[in-house]
């Protein structure tokens, strides 16, 4: 699987370079202008009862459930003969989704980023720097990362690009909904969505590379 390591990194480069550029642009000029629209006139294509039905279907106790199910998956599939499809899904989903969750939690944390409320409430913008508070936890979007690792992570039990394309849509409305909600800025699901696909394609590699040299072995 070595092959496929040069055009990986290639592409994480420039993912990460289009990531720094609009998560700057979304920082310094478009984050309160997109809170701003969304508080005074909403969305015409997303209620916000639609936009609660959403969020609420990636709420933190589905990541919990994902994580213990899918770890059990792969602690059976290590003593029963299963097809290599899912066992490898199985091994994917459970780390993605483990090290995206671990890796949010830092980030929240470490950044301390004000949310909308804190902005309309008392006019606090950017971050405060390794805070325990529900209101300085806007950066990643949560909701975001667990659609987007939990729904990626699921499509390696499925062959097909259309789930992919499905799974990276649904995800995207879930992003949507949470501007909606004004629990995040432009910048903060657009993190959640980055630091997602990261984690995926990576944990991805080296699990296929891990499993290749068992296969040699």
């Amino acid at each position: 699987m070595n092959y496929r390591l040069p055009s990986l990194t290639l592409f994480s480069i420039v993912l990460s370079v289009l990531f720094a550029g609009f998560f700057w642009q979304g920082f310094a000029h478009l984050d309160i202008q997109i809170a701003e629209h969304f508080k005074i006139g909403g969305s015409p294509y997303m209620t916000h009862l639609q936009a609660e039905v959403l969020s609420e279907l990636f709420s933190s106790p589905l990541i919990l459930v994902v994580i213990v199910l899918s770890g059990l998956l792969v602690f059976a599939f290590r003593t029963t003969e299963v097809p290599y499809q899912y066992d490898r899904a199985a091994q994917i989903t459970f780390w993605s989704v483990l090290i995206t969750t671990l890796c949010t939690i830092a980030f929240k944390i470490l950044l301390g980023r004000y949310r909308p409320e804190a902005y309309f409430e008392s006019q606090l913008y950017g971050f405060s720097w390794i805070n325990f508070s529900h209101l300085n936890h806007s950066s990643p979007s949560g909701h975001t990362v667990r659609a987007f690792s939990i729904l990626l992570a699921l499509t390696t039990f499925t062959r097909g690009k259309a789930w992919l394309s499905i799974a990276i849509i649904v995800a995207s409305f879930v992003a949507v909904s949470r501007l909606v909600l004004l629990q995040h800025y432009f910048s903060d699901v657009l993190f959640g969505a980055y630091l997602s696909i990261m984690c995926f394609i990576w944990i991805r590699y080296y699990i296929d590379r891990r499993l290749a040299l068992q296969k040699h072995t």
